[in-house]
């Protein structure tokens, strides 16, 4: 902590003494599935494709057009694109020069389930200034090497980098757009007042909790309490619950060697069918599928 001029020290900066929206930010996690560094000197594409993750572009050099939905966006040296998850994409390098760039695909979840990049409206593009630029490609640089070297613990470290590369996105995108709209900080402002039933299900979502036992926590009444939970956040709460779990259950396939009857008893289901169900329906593979394919996506693969 550094001193003012008269000697005297600042008072302390407490957790939560920013406002909803920082308040909403500790509670995100990230997962970083595939990354990348890339250059490419001939001509190079990738055709359209659709993810069930974000996918962050930091341009290094040479020039490439990014096709997201019917949109299209330049990547080129000190910019970044964020395309989103569940839209076609397409990628085609437009420069003679080299094309250099770093990719990160990730998952950036608030309390497990809501997405962070939509419910704060990041930009898809942003030209952040040449010494904020040098922050990004540092983050991605450092997740790219902790998965060269995969060593233990690795996909935390990884993990905090992303949080790192979506902290800076977050900065570049208030200083180009000047803030969130009206609607998303509405709509944050009121997540974080659920705070406490979101935490209670991320601690005891192993629990056979029902409706009322969440209303309870937010000293509603269950009908008033499931109508504006949904409201909020776009599921019932026992929708919202069933996707805590199976993100969990995610987390769990790739990061440990637990079979499915453990996990599903870890994450709250009733037995492993019916987790499996639950899992191929939301996920549109199963479980075993999912952990066999998330271990070969922890090397370095294209973009």
């Amino acid at each position: 902590m550094i001193a003012d001029p008269s000697g005297a020290f600042p008072a302390p900066k407490l957790a939560g003494d920013h406002g909803p929206l920082e308040e909403l930010l500790a509670s995100v996690t990230c997962t970083v599935p595939l990354t990348g560094a890339y250059c490419h000197s001939g001509a190079w594409s990738v055709s359209t494709r659709i993810i069930g993750n974000h996918v962050l572009c930091i341009g290094i050099a040479g020039e490439m057009d990014i096709t997201i939905g019917d949109a299209h966006y330049r990547l080129g040296r000190d910019s970044i694109v964020l395309a989103p998850a569940h839209v076609p994409q397409a990628f085609v390098k437009v420069s003679p020069d080299d094309l250099c760039f770093y990719t990160v695909h990730f998952m950036a979840l608030v309390y497990g389930v809501l997405d962070m990049p939509s419910l704060y409206g990041l930009a898809t593009r942003v030209s952040p200034a040449r010494q904020r630029m040098a922050e990004f490609e540092a983050a991605a640089r450092r997740i790219v090497d902790e998965y060269a070297r995969a060593e233990p613990g690795c996909t935390l470290a990884a993990a905090g980098e992303c949080a790192r590369l979506l902290s800076l996105y977050w900065r570049a995108t208030l200083a180009e757009v000047g803030g969130i709209a009206a609607h998303d900080a509405a709509r944050v402002a009121a997540l974080a007042q659920f705070g406490s039933v979101f935490r209670a299900i991320q601690a005891r979502h192993a629990e056979p909790l029902r409706v009322r036992d969440l209303a309870r926590i937010a000293h509603l009444h269950p009908a008033w309490f499931s109508t504006r939970f949904k409201h909020i956040t776009g599921l019932a709460p026992v929708r919202y619950l069933t996707r805590f779990r199976l993100e969990r259950a995610r987390e769990l396939l790739i990061s440990t060697d637990h079979s499915v009857g453990e996990i599903a008893a870890l994450t709250g289901f009733q037995d492993p069918l019916y987790l499996s169900r639950q899992f191929h329906h939301v996920m549109g593979v199963s479980p075993t599928a999912y952990r066999r394919a998330g271990r070969v996506a922890a090397r370095l693969l294209p973009p």
